[in-house]
């Protein structure tokens, strides 16, 4: 989606959101490898 910056402050919220996506999706990743470790461990 380049090229799209005639918006003036959407630009903003568009890069919260994707800040907010990649941080539930890191968060998720993390936590599934903790909880595969832990029942590995066992």
């Amino acid at each position: 989606m380049m090229g799209s910056y005639s918006y003036g402050s959407s630009n903003f919220f568009l890069q919260l959101q994707w800040f907010v996506v990649w941080g539930l999706t890191a968060a998720l990743l993390v936590a599934a490898v903790r909880w595969v470790w832990k029942k590995g461990n066992k």
